[in-house]
C-alpha cells in the first residue's frame, strides 16, 4: 500500500529527538540498537515516541515523551483513527545515520524556518523523513466541504483571551485533528479579518504578558501569513500559511482548535459583525 507523508510539526520533534540522544548516551553498556525514536500508531494515530524512557512513555512528572501526528482523523463522536496509519506495524526512525544524519537536519533547520517534518515508510520497518517550510494540504485529496460559523478555542495558549468573533469558513466533512479541532479554512478576506482581530489582543496586553504566555501572533509577508510564537524578549516563526490551490487560507490548523459556534460555552459575536 502507498501511504500519504505523516506530518509533525518540526518544534515538537526536535527536543523528542535530542531527549533520545541524552537517554542513548546514558545507557551505552546495553545491547539497544542505535539512537532512533519510535513511530508507531497508539489509539489509531500516528506517534513519534522516545524508546530512552523505562516505560516509553511517561517522565517522573507525568509528562508524555511523544509527539502526536499533525494528521486529519476520521472523526465520529465515538471513535477517531487515521485512515490509514503508516506506522502500524511499528517503524524505526534512525537519528544518527545516513548521509545527512536526521538530528543534523533537525538542528540546522530550527535556524532556517522549517517548520514540518514529514514521514514515508521505508522497507518493512522503517522510515524516512522530509523536512519542509509549510505542508501543502491539512486533508486528503478528495474531501468535501460544508459551510460553517467557527470560533477559536485559544490561539497559542488556554490563557489566550478567545477571539471574540465567529468567521465563516469551510470545513472538512467527517475529518478533524487530534484534539478534536475542526479543520477549516478561510478566504483571503476572512484570513485577513482574523490577523487583524489577533493584533488587536496582542495591542491590548501587556508585552510581559504576551511573552510569559507564550502567545501567536500573526503577520503577512506577500501572500504567506506568518505564524509566530512570543516567548520572552523573541519571536520565533513556527509556521507559514499559503493559500491553497482554491485561494483559501487554512489558518490555524494542527495550532489551535477550531469550533463551531453553536458548540462554544462562551458568547461571540455573529460573522458578519464587529464586535
Amino acid at each position: 500500500m502507498t501511504y500519504p507523508k505523516t506530518w509533525f510539526r518540526l518544534a515538537e520533534v526536535t527536543p523528542l529527538a535530542l531527549h533520545a540522544l541524552s537517554c542513548a548516551g546514558a545507557r551505552r553498556g546495553d545491547t539497544a540498537p542505535g539512537e532512533h525514536l519510535r513511530w508507531s500508531s497508539i489509539d489509531g494515530v500516528d506517534r513519534l515516541t522516545c524508546p530512552g524512557q523505562p516505560d516509553d512513555t511517561h517522565d517522573g512528572g507525568g509528562d508524555r515523551y511523544d509527539v502526536p501526528a499533525a494528521t486529519a482523523l476520521m472523526w465520529r463522536p465515538e471513535r477517531q483513527r487515521q485512515l490509514h496509519p503508516a506506522a502500524d506495524p511499528a517503524r524505526t526512525l534512525p537519528l544518527t545515520t545516513g548521509p545527512i544524519p536526521l538530528i543534523h537536519a533537525l538542528r540546522k533547520a530550527r535556524t532556517a524556518a522549517l517548520h514540518w517534518v514529514a514521514l514515508s515508510p521505508d522497507g518493512e520497518h522503517g522510515a524516512v523523513a522530509q523536512i519542509s517550510a509549510h505542508r501543502p494540504q491539512i486533508v486528503p485529496h478528495r474531501t468535501t466541504w460544508s459551510t460553517a460559523e467557527v470560533v477559536a478555542r485559544s490561539v497559542g495558549s488556554d490563557l489566550y483571551p478567545y477571539l471574540p468573533r465567529a468567521y465563516p469558513a469551510l470545513v472538512a466533512d467527517g475529518w478533524r485533528d487530534h484534539t478534536g479541532g475542526l479543520l477549516a479554512r478561510f478566504t483571503r478576506a476572512t484570513a485577513a479579518e482574523i490577523v487583524r482581530d489577533v493584533r488587536a489582543h496582542l495591542a491590548d496586553l501587556p508585552a510581559a504578558d504576551a511573552a510569559r504566555l507564550g502567545l501567536i501572533g500573526l503577520d503577512w509577508h506577500g501572500d504567506a501569513i506568518l505564524i509566530n510564537r512570543i516567548a520572552g524578549a523573541t519571536i520565533g516563526q513556527i509556521d507559514r500559511c499559503y493559500p491553497d490551490g482554491d485561494s483559501y487560507y487554512s489558518l490555524g490548523a494542527y495550532l489551535w482548535g477550531w469550533q463551531h459556534l453553536s458548540d462554544s460555552p462562551w458568547p461571540h459575536v455573529p460573522a458578519g459583525r464587529r464586535p
